[in-house]
């Protein structure tokens, strides 16, 4: 495996205008050019000025993921592994802003074919966790009604994909735990460690059936995070480069059982 390293200075603000700039595509360009099946793209994401917030983070991912996935697609290299990596934070020692407060977070997943939209979903989720991770990775009834079932990676696969992804992006001592959820509560509805859950705009309304869980347990409710990284309301994207982000797991299946590579 080759790995292609790129770097990207910018400010919070800059960034959320959905301005990047040249040289930085055109290296990121030429890199995704020249890789093949099997290299890593690394973007080494310096971000100036003030600590961005939730919201203006989950959005600057979006924008880079987005120019991305734009040239994977022209070059007919969907499955590419394109990883963005913050200075600072990823791999780094952390010192947690003081308003944090989540110790341990919760969110789930198929995690089949890692894309850009889950990478922008883990990293959000490293980035609320001051200690613990808990990664839910579906299984056995779960995916029964998925699409095209003999592309779907084997459930060892998926969690060595999330893990090693999650091993890049995250501050050094963060404890990654991935576990098998056999049903749509999985540890949330039983663990009284964990603080938050980190949900997509779809999956926010599975948050009450969880707390009412957590309720008759007498467990402190669940805080919930939502990912909507692709609202055109929240983000300068046009309706194709929205697209670009709802690049799903069933896609990538078919498009392998089409033929492609």
């Amino acid at each position: 495996m080759r790995t292609f390293s790129i770097a990207l200075s910018s400010t919070i603000n800059s960034l959320t205008s959905n301005e990047l700039p040249v040289f930085f595509i055109a290296q990121l360009q030429q890199s995704i050019q020249t890789a093949q099946k099997g290299d890593l793209i690394t973007i080494s994401w310096q971000i100036s000025g003030p600590h961005p917030n939730f919201d203006q983070l989950q959005l600057g991912l979006s924008i880079i993921y987005v120019q991305a996935e734009k040239i994977k697609v022209t070059t007919n290299k969907f499955l590419l592994d394109i990883t963005v990596l913050i200075e600072g934070f990823s791999q780094a020692f952390r010192t947690p802003p003081p308003n944090y407060k989540l110790r341990t977070v919760a969110l789930g997943g198929t995690f089949d074919h890692l894309h850009s939209g889950h990478k922008i979903l883990l990293t959000m989720a490293a980035w609320l966790a001051t200690h613990k991770l808990i990664v839910g990775i579906s299984d056995g009834d779960l995916l029964v009604n998925k699409k095209f079932p003999q592309r779907l990676q084997s459930l060892s696969e998926r969690i060595a994909a999330v893990t090693t992804f999650l091993k890049r992006v995250s501050p050094l001592k963060l404890i990654i735990e991935p576990v098998v959820l056999k049903d749509i509560y999985g540890p949330t509805a039983t663990e009284p460690d964990i603080q938050g859950i980190l949900v997509s705009k779809e999956t926010f309304s599975g948050t009450k059936a969880i707390n009412e869980k957590r309720h008759e347990k007498g467990l402190m409710p669940l805080e919930p995070y939502v990912i909507d990284m692709i609202s055109p309301d929240k983000i300068n994207l046009n309706e194709a480069d929205i697209q670009k982000l709802k690049i799903s797991s069933t896609e990538l299946r078919k498009w392998l059982d089409d033929g492609g590579e």
